[in-house]
């Protein structure tokens, strides 16, 4: 901004950090809320695999949590991942004994 004159308006920052569209994309973090809603389960549920260590925040403070988009679709790959056998399965049948040795 120029005043009439044309000299710099006095209101016109010198340097302007501010994040502008056409620089970069902005990171974009999500809170509990709305994580849970791209999760569509609820925010007790994101406390709870935060808790277990299923799903990783980004810690802002000691209680602010916040989940960058690419770590919750890491999170859904993870939980649909197939699980594997069981090594062996029961047959079914007679279960062998136990016999005592006297």
């Amino acid at each position: 901004m120029t005043a009439p004159d044309g000299r710099a308006s006095p209101f016109t920052p010198v340097h302007d950090k501010r994040w502008r569209p056409e620089a970069a994309d902005p990171p974009v973090l999500l809170t509990k809320s709305d994580a849970a809603r791209v999760l569509t389960v609820s925010v007790r549920q994101i406390s709870r695999w935060l808790a277990d260590g299923s799903l990783t925040p980004v810690r802002l403070g000691p209680r602010l949590v916040r989940f960058a988009p690419q770590e919750l679709t890491a999170f859904v790959e993870r939980q649909s991942a197939p699980p594997s056998p069981p090594v062996e399965w029961p047959t079914r049948g007679r279960r062998p004994t136990l016999r005592r040795t006297a």
